[in-house]
């Protein structure tokens, strides 16, 4: 997201933390990561870097780029 537009950010920044607090609340087991992740879907072969995703620690993962959710 270096080079991401102003709002694009701003949008990214709220859902990043919105994910983070109600993870936080809630006790899950996870943790919120950010775009400096690389992610491998075995499925298609592609490396994907989400805006935001949460890291389960029980191995299921979401992925979240704006307007789309892998």
């Amino acid at each position: 997201m270096s080079s991401g537009a102003f709002n694009h950010g701003v949008i990214y920044g709220n859902i990043y933390s919105t994910l983070k607090d109600a993870i936080r609340a809630s006790g899950a087991k996870c943790i919120t990561l950010s775009s400096e992740v690389r992610v491998h879907i075995e499925k298609t072969n592609s490396i994907v870097y989400p805006d935001t995703m949460v890291r389960s620690f029980i191995n299921t993962v979401i992925l979240y780029h704006l307007g789309s959710i892998y």
